[in-house]
């Protein structure tokens, strides 16, 4: 053997009695630098006595072993303990060997810096860039334990020749790591109630928005389509209604991606009217823009626990986006092409010509109205055997759906990076090629300092998206009557059939109506970490978040009725910009106190928001050639708008675990915002949350079948600010002219006393699991009480104005509700199967509201209902001798209106949730998702404002049911070519002013199904190729309902429906 000379000349000093023999190997390696490799079970029981001074290592290994079946010898730096043979000190020759290997993942890509360590020793060694390592002199018999980063920790007997194929970590649903902004932990260790959606669902979902990849999947968050326009905004909410004033208050949850807030969020970034809807907050989605390949996860924060750190941003929930990391390994290249088709869920079945015309003659023989070319052109006039399904014409066609991915990632156990670009395209079903389009770029990298002390990260995502599309939703043309004229006897389009302007365009002409929009949107995040002590880690997040659209809207001369009066083009212009800056610098410190670990984080919030509009409108186009510039304008107009947010905030977080079974947060935080007056700019809010994990005590022991067990609860008081700009000062606007100056009129009125609104939220849930973790069970309940809304309240006009913004007092808004999740590892062998299912049950009611009966809001609110309720007269239905829809007169007034409303029905849903299933078989996977909503919703009846059947306008086939005869029993009223009057019992306004507008729209959508084969790695092997995967997906597949005319999630058969998307696609890593 050798030794070094210090080993040599002697320097071990051992004083040691009935000591552990293993004690005592790790005192001689203290002294020595020696590492010893030997079989712990062999030599747990030995113990020995030893005193030695300044002696050579060899006379005390010689004296540690005298007299013990062991014998020793030294390789590199290691002293290998091996059993005593023959009375020798050499080993025989197979006792120790050479080994080398590779280690890899499990798609067959090298680990690079993969950790290789002899178990119950010091030798260790990495994998090389290409993942091998060797390793000499190991005991033909020791254990290999294997870790890397990300991957399950695996433990093998050695070989000579090794090849270790590493899975990624599959925690179990307790142990998933949560993020929850400023810090992420355990979800067994969590005090707080957040729901997640990973990568791995998100993916499987072709959609262009990265929230349709939630819906049914979040207890507790209502996610629906308002349109089946590509980049259309979505209805998102998080445990209910708390926005008393729509117009005037947002109850839009806080949206984050990598920890920097998104300007735009769930905001409308159109500047001008487009093909997405007309009520107030649809239009183009910001959300839109993110590429939905770049997320890893998405975390959304529901209760004062989880949300009070982000104090009143938080108060309608937070929804965490964070973006893919670049993992330790070999450089890794990962590419995903996908295409399919989309066509229209459901579309109503209008009347055919013959049907059309039977309904127009029966409604002018009802009225006793004789017929004009005023009232009736479609019956004097037009073709009566012409038919054109304008439902198919014009959003029937087929959209095609293409995307395509292309990243690069790899890096050492030190840096990490991740680089890559996407791209996106969603067609329309109407006719032409109309489109939207995306151009995304991403990166990251992440490094850390040798010493581990300093870390850095810089994140970004990038995309420049661009809409082609029409100027409105073709699928309002379902409306015009079947035998309406399209083209002329040469083909061109056809104008004013039989000599006659009824006043309606060609459909046909407003595929020359454009609507094109360019939206850019970046984010950046640099987040700086320095443990500049032991357990205290100082950090800064800096950030930057921009969102810019430029659109126009374009009405040329070929898109207008010739016979129009000073027939010029017209076209506007719009261009806007968000812009959101953070810098939150903090300090976490932990440290062991007493029989826990104490956590605390304190930190600061400085944010800044700007929004810039300017939009510009120029009329007399002589030359559609010139449209779309604003030289070719005889006159034009502008508008523009400019408004700053400005919010700083002071938080802090402790947080005390006791044994992983007793743990307490505290949240605070201080909020100042640039939206109230200066006496009520800042206000405190914070939370409490506790959780007992009772399976970690001795008794749970004895439960067999319970695996996991917590009871958390949290309290907490939020504030909300989502109000625009400056509404406490007052303004002023531009007046008439006076001589030759402008007069300024005040607009508004000052009301220093605005303040905030505020949430009082309570919530106790139960988490179990039942053998070993198959079965997982969640049961929450939560009640909040939002408090003080603000609303644009109405004064008398002796003030000269109509409203004043204020809070109103008293006033309190209940949302509690049942949230339950459930997930069942169903069969777990060879063949996988796994269930996973939600369903939430929410009510929300108006607690408080003093003097409500005196109060503007009389006729809108009642105490103990929905803020959702329809307030409206009671419906009657057919009635029998007339024919006509009939309401209750509730005051006997003979006369129908507001006096006569009463508390109705509302459109909250009753309960909504979700189920999904996933099946493994070696290379197939197969998972299908259910999505279910109990709830009411508006009547295809009501779809068309106020033009009852027998108009001049088509309607659902349902409408042939109606009312023919006195005595007839039936849902739908006569064929009328009236609406009656407005103030009316009966008839069409009758109808709309009550709750018979409402109806079943409950649903089961078969929502989404992935099919995909993973190609076995032995083949890959042969082409160098680590996975692929060739898949298929389905997004809304079919859907159950009983609603009638349409979608019942957007029940509305005038417009475009969700769409049925079916792709193909193939995935590949190099």
């Amino acid at each position: 053997m050798s030794l070094s000379a210090s080993a040599r000349q002697g320097g071990i000093t051992l004083d040691l009695h009935n000591t552990a023999i293993t004690k005592v190997f790790s005192a001689i390696e203290k002294q020595s630098g020696y590492g010893f490799i030997y079989n712990e079970g062999a030599l747990r029981a030995i113990t020995v006595d030893i005193q030695v001074k300044n002696a050579p290592l060899t006379t005390v290994m010689e004296t540690v072993l005298n007299n013990q079946p062991f014998s020793y010898y030294i390789s590199g730096k290691n002293i290998v303990i091996t059993p005593r043979r023959n009375n020798g000190n050499t080993p025989q020759a197979d006792s120790l060997i050479d080994i080398s290997g590779l280690v890899m993942s499990a798609d067959g890509g090298a680990l690079a810096g993969a950790s290789i360590k002899v178990k119950n020793s010091t030798l260790i060694t990495n994998t090389n860039s290409k993942g091998s390592f060797t390793l000499s002199g190991v005991p033909h018999n020791a254990v290999l334990v294997v870790t890397f980063l990300g991957f399950a920790e695996q433990q093998h007997k050695v070989a000579a020749k090794m090849v270790i194929m590493l899975q990624p970590v599959t925690a179990e649903l307790k142990g998933v790591t949560i993020n929850k902004g400023y810090y992420t932990e355990q979800r067994q260790l969590s005090t707080g109630a957040v729901s997640s959606i990973s990568s791995k669902e998100i993916e499987k979902q072709p959609v262009g928005n990265v929230m349709q990849a939630l819906e049914g999947r979040i207890p507790g968050m209502v996610v629906s389509q308002t349109s089946g326009v590509p980049g259309a905004r979505l209805n998102i909410q998080v445990r209910g209604r708390t926005n008393f004033d729509r117009d005037i208050t947002s109850d839009q949850a806080l949206v984050i991606i990598d920890g920097v807030p998104m300007a735009g969020a769930n905001t409308s970034m159109n500047n001008i009217s487009g093909p997405f809807g007309v009520i107030t907050g649809e239009g183009l989605s910001a959300l839109a823009g993110i590429n939905v390949a770049d997320i890893e996860s998405i975390d959304v924060l529901k209760d004062a626990d989880a949300t009070a750190i982000y104090g009143s941003r938080g108060a309608n929930g937070v929804v965490l986006i964070t973006t893919k990391r670049g993992k330790a390994g070999q450089m890794k290249i990962d590419a995903n092409v996908y295409s399919g088709i989309s066509r229209v869920t459901r579309m109503a079945t209008m009347l055919n010509t013959e049907q059309y015309l039977a309904m127009r003659n029966e409604a002018f023989a009802n009225d006793n109205v004789t017929k004009t070319n005023a009232n009736a052109a479609d019956l004097l006039l037009f073709d009566q055997t012409r038919y054109t399904d304008f439902g198919k014409m014009f959003a029937g066609s087929s959209a095609s759906t293409t995307d395509a991915q292309v990243n690069v990632s790899g890096g050492n156990m030190t840096t990490q990076y991740r680089m890559g670009a996407g791209y996106h395209k969603e067609g329309t079903v109407w006719p032409g090629d109309f489109s939207s389009d995306r151009l995304s770029l991403n990166f990251n990298t992440y490094t850390t300092s040798a010493n581990k002390k300093f870390s850095a990260g810089l994140s970004g995502v990038y995309s420049m998206s661009k809409s082609n599309l029409l100027a409105a939703d073709l699928a309002s043309a379902i409306l015009l009557p079947p035998n309406f004229q399209i083209y002329d006897a040469a083909g061109n389009l056809a104008w004013n059939e039989g000599g006659y302007n009824t006043g309606r365009d060609n459909p046909m002409s407003q595929l020359k109506q454009k609507y094109l929009a360019n939206m850019n949107n970046f984010n950046v995040n640099l987040l700086l970490n320095y443990n500049i002590l032991d357990g205290l880690v100082l950090r800064s997040s800096i950030g930057y978040n921009y969102t810019a659209t430029d659109d126009k809207r374009m009405t040329p001369m070929a898109a207008q009725n010739p016979a129009k009066a000073s027939l010029a083009g017209f076209a506007t212009f719009g261009s806007g910009n968000f812009k959101s800056w953070i810098i939150e610098p903090q300090a976490e410190y932990t440290r062991q106190i007493w029989k826990g670990k104490l956590t605390a984080l304190a930190g600061a919030t400085f944010n800044k928001t700007e929004k810039i509009r300017l939009t510009t409108t120029g009329n007399g186009y002589s030359n559609d050639d010139l449209i779309g510039s604003l030289t070719g304008a005889a006159t034009f107009s502008a508008t523009n708008a400019f408004e700053q947010y400005n919010y700083q905030a002071f938080f802090g977080r402790f947080n005390y675990n006791v044994a992983n079974k007793y743990i307490v947060n505290f949240t605070g935080r201080r909020d100042g915002s640039s939206r109230f007056g200066p006496e009520y700019r800042f206000s405190n809010f914070g939370a409490i949350g506790a959780a007992w994990l009772f399976s970690n005590e001795k008794w749970a022991t004895n439960i067999p079948f319970l695996s996991y067990g917590k009871l958390r609860g949290s309290y907490g008081i939020t504030g909300n600010d989502q109000i625009g700009e400056y509404m406490y000062l007052d303004t002023w606007g531009v007046g008439t002219s006076y001589g030759d100056s402008t007069t300024l009129l005040p607009t508004k009125l000052f009301n220093p006393d605005l303040h905030w609104e505020k949430s009082k939220k309570k919530e106790i849930a139960l988490e179990l699991g039942f053998f070993k973790d198959r079965l997982m069970l969640t049961t929450s309940f939560y009640h909040n009480i939002s408090s003080e809304p603000l609303v644009s309240y109405p004064v008398t006009r002796t003030t000269g104005f109509s409203t004043i913004l204020s809070n109103l007092t008293g006033v309190e808004v209940v949302n509690r509700g049942w949230e339950i999740t459930l997930t069942s590892r169903n069969i777990d062998g060879k063949l996988k199967w796994t269930t996973d299912f939600n369903i939430t049950i929410p009510t929300n009611y108006l607690k408080k509201y003093p003097n409500l009966a005196t109060s503007s809001y009389a006729t809108k609110y009642s105490i103990g209902h929905s803020l959702n309720q329809v307030m409206a007269m009671q419906f009657l239905g057919v009635d029998p001798t007339t024919g006509l829809y009939a309401a209750k007169d509730q005051n006997n007034d003979g006369a129908g209106g507001t006096l006569d409303f009463v508390p109705g029905r509302n459109t909250d849903p009753r309960y909504y949730g979700g189920v999904n299933n996933t099946f493994s078989y070696k290379g197939f996977d197969l998972s299908f998702f259910f999505q279910f909503t109990k709830q009411l919703g508006t009547s295809w009846k009501g779809n068309n404002l106020y033009n009852p059947p027998g108009m001049a306008y088509n309607v659902p086939a349902m409408a042939l049911d109606r009312w023919k005869e006195p005595g007839q029993v039936t849902d739908v009223q006569k064929f009328t070519t009236s609406a009656g009057q407005i103030t009316g019992l009966q008839g069409f306004y009758a109808f709309r002013f009550s709750d018979g507008v409402l109806t079943d729209a409950s649903f089961l959508r078969l929502k989404n199904v992935n099919l995909s084969y993973s190609l076995p790695a032995s083949w890959l092997n042969v082409v160098h190729v680590r996975s692929c995967r060739l898949y298929m997906s389905a997004q809304n597949l079919f859907v159950i309902t009983p609603y009638k005319g349409g979608d019942p999630e957007i029940q509305n058969y005038t417009r475009m429906a969700p769409l049925r998307t079916i792709t193909g696609g193939l995935q590949i890593s190099l």
